[in-house]
């Protein structure tokens, strides 16, 4: 079940998602919290970026092969903060949605 959040710079915010003329996904955006987002890219040709940032500053990754920019990105990430570190894909409870 879903519920709007009491305080609007909380929580999950927006999910935007654009399709390429070919009909496929070529943009997903997700803002949450008071000023932060996260979009992947895709092109017609299937490569993937990952953008991750706060207002207008952040970072991108190339996210197409194994061995990306972003894979070695993340292991940097879980040196630098080892608390921080998943190391399995999180179970989903309650309802969820797939958009293709």
């Amino acid at each position: 079940m879903y519920q709007m959040n009491e305080d609007p710079m909380r929580g999950i915010r927006a999910i935007t998602i654009q399709r390429l003329e070919n009909g496929s996904l070529g943009k997903v955006r997700i803002v949450f919290g008071p000023h932060h987002f996260v979009e992947l890219h895709s092109d017609s040709d299937g490569r993937v970026d990952l953008w991750l940032g706060a207002t207008h500053h952040g970072i991108r990754a190339d996210a197409s092969d194994v061995n990306s920019e972003l894979e070695r990105m993340v292991e940097a990430a879980r040196k630098q903060f080892p608390k921080n570190t998943l190391d399995h894909t999180p179970v989903w409870d309650g309802e969820s949605q797939t958009v293709y």
